[in-house]
């Protein structure tokens, strides 16, 4: 939940950013795919369910990276920022 978890201090330190839709938008998806992969990793499983886990982790975790581009939180919030409402 690293984006999360970032973006959680970025409010606590500065409040709510003034953003467009579209971006708070992103940044759910981050925070609701994020939330979606721990509880999976989380989740005790075997045959078959493990298979199925396995293949739904790999699907949020591709999501995950198209939105992110695996860059670090800092310089995805940085350049999100950018580019106010």
């Amino acid at each position: 939940m690293t984006y999360t978890n970032y973006y959680s201090t970025i409010i606590k330190a500065h409040g709510i950013p003034q953003i467009s839709v579209a971006q708070h938008q992103k940044i759910m998806n981050i925070v609701h795919l994020e939330g979606a992969l721990s509880h999976l990793v989380k989740l005790k499983c075997d045959g078959q369910s493990q298979v199925n886990k396995s293949k739904y982790i790999y699907q949020l975790t591709a999501k995950l990276y198209n939105l992110t581009k695996n860059e670090a939180p800092e310089a995805f919030f940085k350049e999100l920022f950018q580019h106010p409402v």
